[in-house]
């Protein structure tokens, strides 16, 4: 089941180890749970019995291998804990460029609505244009059809306004994108900017089936401070709906 061999279990048992930043717990139930880890795309499905001792790890700030340990040895080959002096962030931003810089990869900033539900006081855009318009998004498609063929990556990145507020054009479009890639063998990902009010948990495991790994949501310090500059429409708070996110 496991790859390691004795020198490395021996090697692993003298380092410190800690959670990935990257790891998604996804709880469909209170008996099973759904590990994602969005830099490895790997995922592991534990139920009752053993979700317990796996959550139990990935709680810890610090990993300590124990010889035997089963689990710990697999949730480190399947990277969903690393070395404890792994810079995850710096790892995944050089990957990123080095896919860019060889010019087979391919990097679009769509954005489907342009309008948004905030109205935050150092916003400098005047919202007048609003959903993409189905001609555009016709345009996008064509042009992916004549020019996925010279490439090897597909980046995606959902941009606003507001992204979720057209959240129908961006299944819409990832879907059709989808197919393109698989037509002509191109590794596609994607990435969201989102203020995240109207992110809930049937969104975001819909986002990432849609190839959406990477969540980039903004919050302007503590609550006083984030409610006086990110404000509704109506002027109303939004920081206790957003931080709500992190429990999903």
């Amino acid at each position: 089941m496991f790859n390691r061999n004795k020198n490395q279990i021996h090697v692993l048992e003298k380092i410190k180890l800690k959670p990935s930043r990257f790891n998604i717990i996804l709880k469909k139930n209170n008996e099973e749970i759904k590990l994602y880890n969005s830099y490895t795309g790997e995922i592991i499905k534990f139920s009752n019995g053993t979700k317990e001792k796996v959550l139990n790890i990935l709680h810890r700030r610090e990993i300590k291998f124990e010889k035997g340990d089963k689990w710990i040895d697999l949730l480190y080959n399947k990277g969903f804990i690393v070395r404890y002096d792994t810079d995850e962030y710096k790892k995944a931003t050089a990957q990123k460029f080095k896919l860019l810089s060889e010019n087979r990869t391919l990097h679009l900033i769509l954005l489907p609505n342009e309008d948004c539900n905030f109205r935050c006081i150092y916003c400098y855009e005047d919202f007048l244009k609003k959903e993409m318009k189905t001609h555009v998004k016709k345009g996008i498609l064509n042009f992916l059809e004549k020019e996925l063929v010279s490439y090897k990556n597909l980046n995606i990145s959902w941009f606003g306004g507001e992204p979720l507020e057209s959240f129908n054009v961006i299944q819409e479009l990832s879907e059709e994108i989808k197919v393109l890639c698989n037509k002509n063998k191109v590794d596609y990902f994607a990435d969201i900017t989102t203020n995240g009010y109207n992110l809930d948990e049937e969104k975001f495991k819909k986002l990432i089936e849609l190839n959406v790994s990477n969540f980039q949501i903004t919050l302007d310090g503590n609550s006083q401070t984030h409610d006086r500059q990110r404000i509704k429409k109506d002027g109303g708070p939004t920081f206790n709906k957003i931080i709500k996110i992190w429990s999903i």
